[in-house]
């Protein structure tokens, strides 16, 4: 995890996000962020319902670990890259850095909120009455 802390920043300028996901409990987890100085986010998968989602859990070992991999999901959430690892061989942000550069992330969603009639309302008349005050 520390090599895709080291390239975090590239990662992002080619446009994407980067978390892991931990079947550690909660507190574990941010230890461990805390530690590594990780700049993502670790979701943690405590009940190992994502990890078998993905058919990732290892059950044979230590009451079930999940397999070491990397996920690339794109926009629409489309898998771009999909890789199973070992505890060995894993990998490299490099090889990642590769996958995102190639893949055309596409236009951005366009996204367009408008609050609905009666909260516009209400944010209204707090704005009026915060300039009368």
């Amino acid at each position: 995890m520390a090599d895709f802390r080291d390239h975090f920043d590239a990662i992002g300028a080619a446009g994407f996000d980067l978390a892991a996901v931990s079947v550690d409990p909660p507190r574990t987890a941010a230890l461990l962020q805390a530690e590594l100085y990780l700049p993502f986010d670790l979701l943690c998968d405590t009940d190992r319902s994502v990890i078998r989602t993905w058919d990732l859990l290892n059950e044979h070992e230590h009451g079930g670990i999940p397999i070491p991999a990397m996920v690339t999901v794109g926009r629409g959430r489309t898998v771009l890259a999909r890789s199973l690892d070992t505890m060995t061989r894993q990998v490299s942000p490099q090889d990642l850095l590769a996958v995102l550069q190639s893949a055309d992330p596409g236009p951005p969603p366009r996204r367009f909120l408008m609050p609905r009639f009666f909260e516009f309302l209400r944010l209204n008349r707090r704005v009026r009455r915060a300039g009368e005050a």
